[in-house]
């Protein structure tokens, strides 16, 4: 994951962060595996529905799953990277959309403590 910081005033950081779509894709994968192994569709034996029918029934929640779980790791990894004091939960302006061969980018605002010199 890539990031940069762009401070706004003291107390206040932008962070942007670009997840690359290999990621994304593990995400997906790894969501849509386990959803196979538990979901029930109609019609298949449990946990033989193949993905081509979860994604048209499951396909917005599995994203919006994806998009918050990377979202959160994103924004934790950038933290720790850039060494900042956090000291609210970030705002999120926009929620990312999950396009076929894009990374994933957004931004956040974060408040972190103010440096004492």
């Amino acid at each position: 994951m890539h990031s940069e910081i762009n401070e706004i005033d003291p107390v206040t950081v932008e962070v942007a962060v670009q997840v690359p779509w290999d990621r994304v894709k593990k995400g997906l994968d790894a969501s849509y595996g386990k959803l196979q192994k538990s979901g029930r569709v109609r019609g298949f034996r449990p946990g033989k529905a193949p993905r081509r029918v979860l994604a048209q029934l499951y396909g917005s929640q599995v994203r919006n799953e994806v998009i918050a779980t990377l979202v959160e790791e994103g924004l934790l990894e950038a933290v720790q990277t850039h060494s900042l004091a956090v000291v609210a939960s970030p705002e999120v302006r926009s929620l990312p959309r999950i396009e076929k061969g894009k990374s994933l980018d957004f931004t956040a605002k974060v408040e972190v403590r103010p440096k004492v010199e």
